[in-house]
């Protein structure tokens, strides 16, 4: 937690003159003075701003001065640390805090290889002793007017975990924003770089701290989990290990973190309080005609108390709330129950099957924190109330350790062939001293199959194929001391290595995490087809390799292509993705939710509407009669699409089609759309 200090020193930089301070003893007047110079000298800042003033300030015991320039509207913040190194850097000239109101995207002015030379320059006067930067030309991101890198700080030559990242003005190459990671936050200290370890003896100690299993999962189709479950190779602990590059050791980082947070005391506390609020009142459940679906709240109640290990005796029922699940095409229902025992209080909160009362999710929590029971009498009990309440799937389950799933108390998971399927499973804990239910969730699915295990690898096969996709690196990582963190020296997996999750058990191909980098190019565009391929090259565009020219426009590609010039793509024709669509372009102010027609084709009328209303043009382009425009059926344009026509062909956005009409009732084409976002972006007002 960052704590500003009392000691503020409030300093004025005149024209030529060196700073005052007031208010501060001696020593922190020198030490302020110091930072000030260096970090003066280390970004090349003249004597030109007319008003200074800097903070101190610490965080988590580290010390860091935040100095603040202004020169009218311009404002320069920077945050050093007590030996003027520069940590943040921020510069605000008016334009980049109050842009143009909605979204407006422009042509950059600065290519991707001008924004890395400069990014890169930067970013190398400000590095410490033994850091380096190489800057990736694949980790460059465009948002509206900004370039954006982000960037790992090697250490002495090897990876570690310092981080940063630096952003450019894409109109000029003004760099506007640098972070960076602190390494005075490492307090443990920084480990020599010279390893006593060889790299394969860290090597073959790191592979042999995990083993795999295989298991069942289910895969995406088309934005949608498949029915049918396939089996993999998985680790069976998800631990984060490293070898240390001095004893040979292997070193649980996952363990030493958890035994220091358990250490300091700071966990968060378990749970939260009623996910009640926002469901469907039985008044309008009446009117929506589904009561015939659930059972009353009396009802509900009842079949809960008759739960003995809810334990709900004495609880008063306070709340009540129904769902629907539009996917399960069922109802549920959340009652939440409270009960104050002296100056205690205690809640518990029940969500169940609304049609039939079965117990879906289940907590309890108060003042007082309660101890789970733990081992096998835990196990004993989980299985006494799965055997209880759900008989059919209580058959099917089995005990698991593996890394699918990961948590605190008693864990039952479907098997399928003798393999565990970790998607469909139970948790649950019980009070130490009561036994009482402390909590309970599960997932079931009664349409999934599984495939069978014929033709599939060995497990040491598996393994092979696994440690041979996963490359080991000498490099730093933290570690937690009693000092605090520190940088040390160990074998470790490489970046790539963890985007490594399990092995294909058919097919024996390792599976990897993948990130998309859209890269968005067409086969059917050819090079003269100028602004198309200036889109692209700034990654504006469609999520395919066909751009189809001649395509008429709908509502949902329109949407996909201005979406794009925000970094984000999406694929109308998958379910889910259509849906994130949708919700970004609502946040962005392109449209209404009630004016969405994924299908309906738009005119160019529409279109101009459309790009002019999302970038703030719209209230002007209202008063319509103020314009005139030379369009040759300027005349017939609707009065609703003059006032945007005429804004539109100032800009220069709009020339005419073929003989000069601005045509607002013609069906919009796909390369219409790309011409006239083109013109838009590489507007000159």
């Amino acid at each position: 937690m960052k704590r500003i200090m009392a000691w503020i020193v409030a300093m004025v930089l005149l024209l030529g003159m060196a700073p005052g301070v007031w208010g501060a003893s001696e020593e922190w007047n020198q030490q302020a003075q110091q930072v000030t110079g260096k970090v003066k000298a280390l970004l090349g800042i003249g004597d030109e701003y007319t008003g200074f003033h800097s903070e101190y300030q610490t965080d988590e015991g580290v010390s860091l001065w935040v100095l603040n320039w202004s020169l009218d509207e311009l404002r320069l913040t920077v945050e050093a640390t007590s030996q003027g190194q520069v940590m943040e850097y921020r510069l605000d000239d008016g334009d980049y805090s109050s842009q143009e109101p909605g979204f407006a995207p422009s042509v950059p002015k600065v290519s991707d290889a001008q924004a890395l030379k400069l990014a890169q320059a930067f970013i190398d006067k400000l590095l410490l002793e033994g850091e380096s930067v190489k800057l990736d030309a694949s980790r460059i991101s465009r948002g509206g007017d900004e370039i954006r890198f982000y960037f790992d700080i090697a250490l002495h030559g090897l990876p570690s975990p310092l981080s940063g990242r630096i952003t450019l003005d894409g109109e000029d190459g003004t760099v506007i924003s640098y972070r960076r990671t602190n390494p005075e936050h490492y307090r443990g200290g920084v480990d020599n770089p010279k390893p006593s370890v060889t790299l394969e003896q860290g090597r073959g100690t790191l592979q042999g701290t995990q083993k795999l299993q295989l298991e069942y999962t289910r895969q995406m189709e088309n934005g949608t989990e498949s029915r049918q479950a396939h089996l993999r190779y998985v680790p069976v602990s998800g631990d984060n290990y490293v070898v240390d590059a001095f004893t040979g050791k292997a070193v649980n980082l996952s363990q030493l973190r958890q035994e220091y947070y358990e250490g300091s005391g700071d966990q968060e506390s378990g749970g939260s309080k009623s996910d009640a609020g926002g469901g469907l009142s039985k008044v309008e459940l009446e009117g929506l005609g589904k009561l015939d679906q659930v059972l009353e709240e009396k009802e509900l109640d009842s079949l809960l108390r008759q739960m003995p290990q809810l334990a709900l005796q004495d609880f008063q029922l306070a709340e009540t709330a129904y769902y629907y699940n539009k996917e399960d095409d069922r109802y549920t229902a959340s009652l939440s129950y409270t009960r104050q025992k002296g100056e205690v209080r205690e809640y518990k909160i029940a969500t169940v099957n609304a049609s039939d009362g079965q117990l879906i999710r289940f907590f309890a929590f108060g003042d007082e924190e309660r101890e789970a029971l733990e081992g096998e009498a835990a196990m004993a009990k989980g299985r006494a109330f799965l055997e209880t309440y759900f008989p059919q799937q209580f058959s099917q389950v089995g005990t698991y350790e593996g890394s699918s799933l990961q948590g605190e108390g008693v864990v039952l998971v479907r098997q399928a062939n003798g393999v565990p399927f970790p998607e469909n499973y139970y948790r649950m804990s019980f009070d130490k001293q009561t036994g009482d239910l402390l909590s309970f969730r599960g997932q079931w699915d009664e349409d999934v199959t599984f495939a069978g295990k014929e033709g599939i690898i060995s497990l040491e096969q598996a393994e092979n194929i696994w440690k041979e996709a996963r490359p080991v690196e000498l490099g730093y990582s933290a570690a937690p001391t009693d000092q605090g963190d520190k940088l040390m020296l160990a074998y470790q997996y490489t970046g790539e290595a963890k985007q490594v999750y399990g092995v294909d058990a058919l097919s024996g191909e390792a599976l990897r995490n993948q990130w998309e980098q859209v890269q968005v190019s067409y086969t059917d565009v050819k090079e003269g087809d100028r602004e198309i391929l200036a889109l692209a090259q700034m990654g504006v565009g469609f999520k395919s390799d066909l751009f189809q020219k001649d395509k008429a426009l709908t509502q949902a590609d329109l949407l996909a292509f201005l979406v794009s010039a925000q970094g984000q793509y999406y694929d109308p024709q998958v379910p889910e993705e259509l849906e994130s669509l949708y919700w970004n372009a609502y946040e962005l102010g392109i449209l209404e939710k009630n004016q969405r027609q994924e299908d309906a084709l738009i005119t160019r009328g529409q279109l101009v509407k459309i790009i002019l209303d999302m970038s703030g043009y719209g209230k002007a382009a209202g008063m319509w009669q103020i314009y005139q425009c030379n369009f040759s059926d300027a005349g017939k344009i609707p009065k609703e699409y003059y006032g945007y026509a005429a804004i539109a062909q100032g800009l220069g956005m709009v020339k005419g089609n073929g003989s000069g009409r601005f045509a607002a009732q013609d069906t919009a084409t796909r390369e219409q759309m790309a011409l006239m976002f083109y013109r838009f972006m590489d507007r000159t007002v």
